[in-house]
């Protein structure tokens, strides 16, 4: 005898599936956001790193013509 699958118990497997499957969705999208956020966070140090060393030559570069202007340092 086989047995007999109520239709409400397929439709409650339903949604527990596709709650399932929006559960996983949602951590793959912030796994995401968060890779993201990291590299954003990488590239913001980058950027500030790259600022900083023009900020050190241009200096560098100022200090050294007063030097010349002035007969040497």
């Amino acid at each position: 005898m086989s047995p007999v699958v109520d239709d409400e118990e397929v439709r409650q497997a339903a949604m527990h599936n596709a709650a399932e499957r929006a559960r996983v969705r949602r951590q793959q999208e912030e796994q995401e956001r968060e890779k993201e956020k990291e590299r954003a966070r990488r590239k913001a140090e980058e950027l500030a790193a790259k600022l900083e060393a023009q900020k050190a030559a241009a200096l560098v570069a100022e200090v050294s013509e007063e030097c010349l202007l002035l007969g040497g340092c």
